[in-house]
């Protein structure tokens, strides 16, 4: 119970570093900042280094383990390491680059888009709050409202591409000069809260909240 605990707070500690580096994404699309852009990438470095301390200690864990409760809980917080590990890519290389390249190209989001985005960043903010609450309460409650968020990120994703294309339709000069940023970090976004999200995934499953499929 002990090292399970050690585990679960150095993967917090993770999902707090992946934090500080969503943070500051937003600035920087704005304006980009050096200084802030190499500190992103050296949290990356500090996140890839956690995670393969964990994934060594888990390793020599594993070896005592005999529960089968406790080698199925061992296994869904790596899980969860692996997907804060790839939220950070998600970030360092694939955002960054993207708020480079807006920098270079002196491009800038029409007022609408950028609205757009910065609201679905508010939402990542948040949600990695709950995701971090999950984490440690276990909650049912907690897991599911996680889960709602995120879809709810979803289909803001996907109705702020449709405003994109309708703006582009229209002929709006900015979102034609943004038109690949706007649709890449928004995607991104996604990508990055469904990393997030799949903390309380294990939770829902284990108390029968989860359906198996979505195909009818």
């Amino acid at each position: 119970p002990l090292a399970m605990a050690c585990i679960q707070r150095e993967i917090h500690h993770m999902l707090l570093i992946a934090q500080e580096m969503m943070q500051p994404i937003m600035q920087l699309f704005e304006e980009y900042d050096k200084k802030q852009s190499k500190k992103i990438l050296e949290n990356n470095k500090r996140l890839n280094d956690a995670f393969d301390g964990i994934r060594e200690y888990s390793s020599d864990l594993s070896k005592e383990i005999t529960s089968r409760g406790r080698s199925r809980q061992l296994r869904n917080l790596i899980e969860f390491a692996i997907a804060i590990e790839a939220a950070g890519n998600i970030v360092a290389k694939n955002l960054l680059p993207l708020a480079l390249d807006r920098q270079k190209e002196g491009i800038h989001f029409s007022a609408e888009g950028l609205a757009e985005l910065e609201s679905m960043h508010d939402h990542i903010i948040a949600n990695i709050s709950l995701a971090s609450n999950v984490l440690i309460s276990r909650d049912v409650d907690i897991a599911r409202q996680l889960v709602e968020e995120k879809s709810k990120l979803s289909r803001h994703q996907r109705k702020s591409r449709k405003r994109h294309l309708k703006r582009l339709a229209a002929g709006l000069t900015e979102s034609f000069e943004t038109s690949d940023l706007h649709l890449e970090t928004s995607l991104a976004f996604k990508e990055f809260n469904s990393q997030i999200a799949t903390i309380a995934y294990p939770i829902l499953s284990r108390e029968g909240k989860l359906l198996h499929s979505r195909l009818v």
